[in-house]
């Protein structure tokens, strides 16, 4: 393959951006195939690095939306959400799924251990209540204070 002029290099990388890094959309835009966008990045560095910045970067952008629908469903009280976050989050603080219960230390000796246990979710209202009353919500809806 001749050599890339910078100018050649800079529409590549401008693809790669466009097409967030998918190697598919970036030889459509280019009109080339798929393996020519493989050599471009296995010959220079730069295109390399933009398609993994670019995949980086439409990956973190997926997970600050699934972090807001999340958060949303956590205030509207969907039982899934809650039972979610508790699982993954509120071990600091004691919430624990029944099913990872350890009975005893590495040497076997048994511990004491303070938890809030959650089999299922039920009653979301009561989840909430204690929330509140633990302190890890407070009364105010983050996601609708701007709207009044």
């Amino acid at each position: 393959m001749p050599k890339l002029t910078k100018k050649e290099r800079d529409n590549i990388i401008a693809a790669i951006y466009k097409g967030k890094g998918k190697i598919t959309l970036v030889a459509e835009s280019l009109g080339v195939s798929r393996q020519t966008v493989y050599t471009y990045r296995d010959s220079y560095k730069s295109i390399a690095n933009a398609i993994e910045d670019s995949r980086l970067t439409f990956d973190e952008g997926l997970l600050d939306i699934a972090e807001v629908k999340l958060r949303q469903a956590l205030f509207d009280g969907e039982q899934w959400a809650i039972k979610y976050v508790l699982d993954k989050k509120g071990k600091s603080r004691g919430y624990i799924d029944a099913k990872n219960v350890d009975i005893g230390n590495a040497d076997g000796k048994p511990f004491e251990t303070k938890a809030h246990v959650i089999h299922g979710v039920e009653d979301a209202t009561e989840i909430i209540q204690e929330l509140h009353r633990l302190g890890v919500l407070d009364d105010s809806n983050p996601s609708t204070a701007d709207d009044t």
